[in-house]
């Protein structure tokens, strides 16, 4: 007997032929528990997630993107999507799903501060009160999803936000990778323990250094002091990061 194709979520398989099914399982996917960083590489979360940055493009396609020198940003908005699972996970180990909640309200702010055109950023953080309550509704388990719908979102705002200046297009970007700094932590130190006091440093780490990029480099008509203050601010970002990481970890991790 031949069987029907199926893909796997979970304990769970579903028949790829039947459209009710495959919603079904974009569902199950985005609110079920996913698994612990490492092993968060999850095809159908990396699909999704590039999925969502692609729409972020082509929502953005008429305002920012008529010149081919723009283009650019096109693989890097699907590859911060495809990312942004993992940096979920990442900030939820790290600094909690509370900070990383406060994170993704940077990312906007920082995104706001850096595009000429802002009146997207509006009904943005009125999706985002509404999702983290959502959120608290449904529980942890749908938080990877939903913080990778809201950052998609965020980014695609400030794709659209920038109308094709390419300094405020690397600063949305940026605003958007820059919150996958605890994920990196994670990555790096899968053991550590943050303190107190680290974790408040991880969490505001990343918006501040989004913030002096939006507020310099990304406001130049050139790109080249963007990249520049991009550069510099990620330099300065993972020295700092790294002390917090060496002095910051809680005794049960040094024990």
């Amino acid at each position: 007997m031949i069987r029907a194709p199926t893909v796997a979520i979970g304990q769970r398989y579903f028949d790829v032929r039947d459209p009710t099914a495959i919603a079904s399982a974009v569902t199950v996917s985005l609110v079920r528990q996913p698994s612990p960083l490492g092993a968060v590489g999850d095809r159908v979360l990396w699909v999704e997630g590039a999925a969502l940055g692609g729409l972020g493009v082509v929502w953005a396609w008429q305002a920012s993107f008529g010149r081919v020198s723009r283009w650019w940003t096109v693989p890097v908005a699907v590859a911060l999507g495809a990312a942004l699972p993992c940096m979920a996970a990442g900030a939820r180990g790290v600094v909690g799903i509370n900070w990383a909640w406060l994170s993704a309200a940077g990312a906007a702010g920082a995104g706001y501060l850096c595009v000429p055109e802002n009146d997207q950023y509006r009904p943005l953080i009125v999706m985002l009160a509404v999702v983290v309550v959502l959120q608290r509704l449904v529980g942890p388990r749908s938080f990877v999803g939903l913080w990778t719908i809201v950052m998609a979102a965020v980014l695609g705002a400030g794709l659209f936000g920038a109308t094709g200046r390419q300094s405020a297009l690397i600063g949305a970007c940026f605003a958007v990778a820059v919150m996958g700094l605890p994920a990196l932590v994670a990555r790096a130190r899968p053991s550590f323990v943050p303190t107190v006091w680290a974790r408040w440093a991880l969490g505001v780490l990343p918006t501040a250094a989004a913030v002096v990029v939006a507020r310099t480099g990304a406001l130049s008509r050139s790109p080249w002091p963007a990249v520049v203050a991009v550069v510099l601010t990620s330099l300065g970002l993972l020295v700092v990061t790294a002390a917090v990481v060496r002095y910051g970890v809680a005794r049960a991790e040094s024990a």
